[in-house]
């Protein structure tokens, strides 16, 4: 029995540590098995499954190089499509926050490069300067 525990030992001592992508898999593995069983599906009960079987071949494997590039494969995925929904999120936020200040402020465009210029209503004719490229026009407030 000792030389069992030793065996499982040295395994564990070669292995790889879980990184970001066994995380996902395990997270995803059950998310996806707990929904096979409550909808009693097959597919995804065996979806569920596998993920974790791969989970566990990827901590297991001696390939360590693979075990890297596959982790940096799915760090630039992950952030490429975090970064997709956080510019949407922005873009809301910004959009909310205009139409906030759309009550006390105008929004004018400049002639020349096209920068967004923000002015308080109710101040007649004034004349702009751009922040960015210094032109200036006249608009009414």
């Amino acid at each position: 029995m000792n030389k069992f525990f030793q065996w499982i030992g040295n395994i564990m001592k070669q292995s790889n540590r879980p990184d970001d992508l066994s995380r996902f898999l395990l997270k995803a593995g059950v998310i996806i098995g707990v929904l096979g069983v409550v909808f009693s599906n097959k597919l995804l009960l065996w979806l569920g499954f596998s993920a974790i079987i791969i989970l566990y071949i990827r901590i297991f494997s001696k390939d360590k190089q693979r075990y890297y590039q596959e982790n940096q494969t799915y760090l630039k995925f992950k952030n490429r499509f975090l970064k997709f929904f956080q510019k949407k999120t922005q873009t809301i936020q910004n959009k909310k926050n205009t139409l906030k200040q759309k009550k006390t402020h105008r929004f004018y465009k400049c002639p020349e490069c096209g920068q967004k210029v923000r002015i308080p209503k109710g101040r007649g004719k004034v004349t702009i300067t751009c922040p960015s490229c210094g032109n200036k026009f006249v608009k009414k407030s």
